[in-house]
């Protein structure tokens, strides 16, 4: 029963015709919304057009496509209950609020589904990111400095370098050790390394030692 449906509704749609013009030739059919239709449609266009200010990029430019599809869908959606012969349909020739608000329903749903796309491909750019950093590290004869990595990455400030790899810290990925100062006194250097990534020369603190002549208490 459903089957048969299906089909005497494919049937109807593809039975449609186009308008013609004063020359005879295909025109298209237009088809006006109601009252309550336009209202619907104005209430849709207005946050839809808030909620795009909001966004950048190509996610501003999907947004910006999903209002001709909300048309367009609700047009979809009137022509299929006409062909039905729905009852709540008053009008074959008029959209009413209803198609309206099933095609917003559906754009909604692709709007969703674009920035989870979107969603999904930045995380996926991050996860590139992320694992070309990691094998930029083994490939360095042990820790580096901010400095280093700042010249490695061809980064513009000392502070990027910092940021990736506190980045890399944070995701557990490594970790900031300071290496202690040389023969010449100075500063303790600060070095990062990927886990378990470390030199005998970078160790964070000396080996213990007794002094001479100590013993040890018993």
């Amino acid at each position: 029963m459903t089957e048969g449906a299906v089909m005497t509704l494919f049937d109807r749609l593809y039975a449609l015709e186009a308008d013609r013009d004063a020359d005879g030739d295909p025109a298209p059919r237009l088809v006006p919304l109601d009252s309550g239709a336009k209202a619907a449609w104005i209430d849709f266009v207005n946050e839809h057009g808030q909620e795009q200010l909001a966004l950048v990029g190509e996610e501003a430019a999907a947004w910006s496509k999903l209002e001709g599809y909300a048309a367009r869908l609700a047009l979809v959606v009137h022509l299929a209950r006409a062909a039905a012969e729905d009852p709540t349909l008053t009008d074959a020739d008029t959209i009413d609020a209803a198609s309206i608000a099933s095609g917003v329903r559906l754009s909604r749903w692709f709007a969703s589904e674009a920035r989870r796309v979107y969603a999904t491909l930045a995380a996926d750019d991050q996860e590139l990111q992320t694992r070309q950093m990691i094998e930029l590290l083994e490939r360095q004869d042990g820790p580096v400095t901010p400095r280093e990595w700042q010249r490695l990455r061809s980064l513009k400030k000392r502070a990027e370098a910092v940021a990736e790899l506190d980045a890399l810290a944070a995701a557990g990925l490594g970790a900031w050790h300071d290496a202690l100062p040389g023969t010449k006194g100075g500063r303790p250097t600060r070095r990062f390394a990927l886990a378990g990534v470390m030199r005998a020369s970078d160790e964070t603190s000396p080996p213990a030692t007794k002094p001479r002549g100590q013993k040890t208490a018993s």
